[in-house]
Parts: structure tokens; C-alpha cells; sequence
């Protein structure tokens, strides 16, 4: 029972200090010693007042890719010395530290080198400091900091961005001080949207009359989403055009089905745009989708050429070029049509044989409904091997890109 007693007794008399005791502590260190907020708290001013910086990341609210800003939002833990603000705890009851007002004691002018809207002074004057009886001084303010954000969409939505948060020694406070230490805390770290976190570093700058302390975000895109929602609906579409040359000529459905893909893709091109900074010209997908777009205007030509042909007199005669296409389209062996009055005969001839009078006869095998037939057997497989051709270079470019970084 004794033992508990004393116990006790010793917890009690650590905070033993009342109202009164900070008081008279605040009026010792401030009045009576005449503290200046205005000079730099350091009595020996050949040496530097050196300023410790933690950046403790609370969120990464959002990475604007049209106006290139990094918004994030967390607590700065800054502390120096003040070789002006000690005391000696065992004549104020213990009191060992000590909560003033922002503007009661000298502060170092931190600012916000890269701002997004403006730079300059953090306004943070709301928060309160905590002095230490050794006489260091801890200040933890909050806020959100919108900083500029250089953001490269070549590899979009595969890519990968490095965003920086600065902040410098403004002015006066630059003169005799200088960041001596700093840390970055992502334990509690909330990165909203479509981004992952990668890492981050400190970088302390102390040239001349600048001192800046950066600090560096990595961070990678999620591409699910712009794959299932975008990417993917865009390849669909690339296909289906292939379809115009499986529409028959007379159905009257060709030109408008080509017409309706070329506008679709139009749409996603002006959707890829917004989305992308206006000086975003070398981004991969967007090229993607202008060579498709190229793709679709080259099939729109071509469809309006057969719906010419197709509506030509049956009578008239085919040019020698269209006839050599319809030999080398339809193989070394040909089939001849030789209509009569109730029947139809069938003719295999040899292609390598062709003679002059072969060639005379041949604008009667061949009418131009049999052109156009052709010429969507031959475009269909041209335009698929170019299709896929342009969709391998674009893997191929975002693989290349991922592996080098």
C-alpha cells in the first residue's frame, strides 16, 4: 500500500505545473529575455540554423493529366533550434514543453516552389508550435498542395509518372539557414483513382542562397480500365469495318456501314483527346487510332468505288487492267461462265495458256458484279493484314517503352 502511495506521488508531481507556472514561463522567455520573432534564433550567427523536414503523406488526391497538376494531401513535420527558447524544467514544475501561437516565435519561410496556381508562402498560420524546454521547435501543419506535374502520355495508359512536390527557403529565412535532414512517411498513404504508388524520394538542395528540399512521387497508371472501356471497344470496331467487304454491293448497306465505323472511331479520338494534355502529340494510342482512322477512310474509298462498278452497265466492256486483277485475283485456274439460252456451262482452263483470243473473250466471262466480288476477297485481306500489322507496331512500341524504363 505504501508502495502504490509513492507511486502515485511521483505520477501526481510530474504534472504538478498549474495555469500560473506557464505563465510566468511564457513571460520569462518572452518578455523578460526580450525575444525577437524577427531574428534568427541562433547565437552564434556564423553557423547556419539547420531545419529538419518530414513529409508525412496522408493522400494523393489526384493527377489532372489536362491541366498537369499533382494534388496531394498531408502534414509537414518541421523542427529546428532555438538557442533563445530554454529553460530548466525543475524550476517551472516540470513543464517541458510548451504550445504558442504561429507568430510568437521566429519560423523559417517555407514556401511552395512549384505550385500549381501560385508560389509562394504556405499560409499555414493557423497551427500552433510546440517549444521544447531544450529549445527545439516543432511545427506541424496540414494542408493540400497543388504542384505542377509535367505529364508524359506517350505510353498512355501504360505509362509510368514521376510528380514533384518543392518546397524552398523563401527570402530572409534562406540567409543563415539551410535543410539539414529530410524524410518522407507513405505508412499511411490513400492514392485514389486509377494509380498505383511505386516509390518516392527525398532530395535535400543547399546551393548558395538556395535551399529546397524535393520530394519525388513515382507512380503507375492502372491500364484496366482504359483497356476494357476504350482500347478494346477501338479494336472491335477496326474489325468490324473489315465487315464492309462481306456486305454485299446491292444491298445498299455498304457505304453507310463504312460511314458509321469511320464516325465511331472519330468519337474516340475526340474522347482520347480530351482526356490528354494539349501538348500531348507524340502519345502511341493516339496515333493508333489516327492510322486506323486512315484504315477506315482508305475502306470508305474503296467501298464506293465497287458501288460505282457494281451499277455499271452489264455490257460494257472491262478495261485491260481490271481484267488482269480478275486473273491474278481469281488464281492460276480460272472458272469461265459461257451463258446460253437454258443452261450454263462451266469451262477449266489453264492460266498459263492465255492467248490473245482467250484475252478477247474474257470481257464476256467476267461482268463487274464479278469484279466487285473480287475485289472484296482481295481489299478484306489486305486491310485485315494491315489492321493487324498496325496493332502489333502499337504493342510492340508500348512493350519497348515499358522495357527500357
Amino acid at each position: 500500500m505504501f508502495l502504490l502511495l509513492c507511486i502515485l506521488s511521483l505520477c501526481s508531481d510530474s504534472y504538478m505545473y498549474s495555469a500560473t507556472d506557464i505563465k510566468q514561463l511564457k513571460y520569462d522567455i518572452f518578455e523578460s529575455r526580450q525575444y525577437d520573432q524577427s531574428i534568427r534564433p541562433s547565437k552564434n550567427f556564423s553557423e547556419p540554423t539547420e531545419i529538419y523536414i518530414k513529409f508525412c503523406v496522408l493522400g494523393i488526391n489526384d493527377i489532372d493529366e489536362v491541366n498537369q497538376k499533382f494534388v496531394t494531401s498531408g502534414k509537414l513535420d518541421i523542427e529546428w533550434k532555438d538557442d533563445y527558447l530554454d529553460w530548466n524544467i525543475t524550476e517551472y514544475n516540470n513543464i517541458s514543453f510548451l504550445s504558442v501561437q504561429h507568430d510568437s516565435v521566429w519560423r523559417p519561410d517555407i514556401a511552395l516552389n512549384n505550385g500549381h496556381s501560385s508560389t509562394g508562402n504556405l499560409h499555414l498560420s493557423e497551427f500552433d508550435i510546440i517549444i521544447f524546454n531544450t529549445g527545439l521547435i516543432k511545427w506541424t501543419p496540414y494542408s493540400i498542395f497543388e504542384t505542377k506535374c509535367e505529364i508524359n502520355t506517350m505510353y498512355f495508359p501504360f505509362d509510368r509518372q514521376s510528380c514533384e512536390v518543392e518546397f524552398v527557403l523563401w527570402t530572409a529565412s534562406s540567409i543563415g539557414s539551410r535543410f539539414r535532414k529530410a524524410e518522407v512517411e507513405v505508412s499511411t498513404l490513400h492514392v485514389r483513382g486509377e494509380w498505383n504508388f511505386v516509390t518516392v524520394d527525398a532530395i535535400i538542395i543547399n546551393k548558395r542562397s538556395l535551399h529546397k528540399t524535393i520530394f519525388k512521387f513515382n507512380l503507375q497508371r492502372k491500364p484496366g480500365k482504359v483497356i476494357l472501356e476504350f482500347i478494346l471497344p477501338a479494336v472491335i470496331i477496326s474489325l468490324m469495318d473489315l465487315m464492309t467487304f462481306c456486305i454485299p454491293c446491292g444491298s445498299g448497306e455498304k457505304i453507310s456501314f463504312t460511314t458509321t465505323i469511320f464516325l465511331a472511331f472519330s468519337v474516340y479520338s475526340t474522347v482520347l483527346t480530351s482526356m490528354l494534355p494539349a501538348t500531348s502529340s507524340n502519345c502511341i494510342l493516339g496515333m493508333y487510332l489516327k492510322a486506323q482512322m486512315i484504315i477506315e477512310a482508305c475502306i470508305a474509298v474503296v467501298a464506293a468505288l465497287q458501288v460505282r462498278l457494281f451499277h455499271c452497265k452489264h455490257d460494257g466492256k472491262l478495261s485491260k487492267w481490271i481484267l488482269i486483277f480478275c486473273n491474278l485475283s481469281s488464281g492460276h485456274r480460272r472458272k469461265r461462265k459461257i451463258h446460253a439460252t437454258d443452261r450454263r456451262v462451266s469451262v477449266y482452263e489453264n492460266r498459263n495458256s492465255v492467248s490473245q483470243e482467250e484475252n478477247k473473250s474474257t470481257s464476256h466471262n467476267f461482268n463487274f458484279e464479278d469484279v466487285c466480288h473480287q475485289i472484296d476477297r482481295v481489299a478484306g485481306l489486305v486491310f485485315f493484314c494491315i489492321s493487324f500489322i498496325t496493332f502489333i507496331a502499337y504493342c510492340f512500341m508500348i512493350g519497348l517503352g515499358n522495357w527500357q524504363k
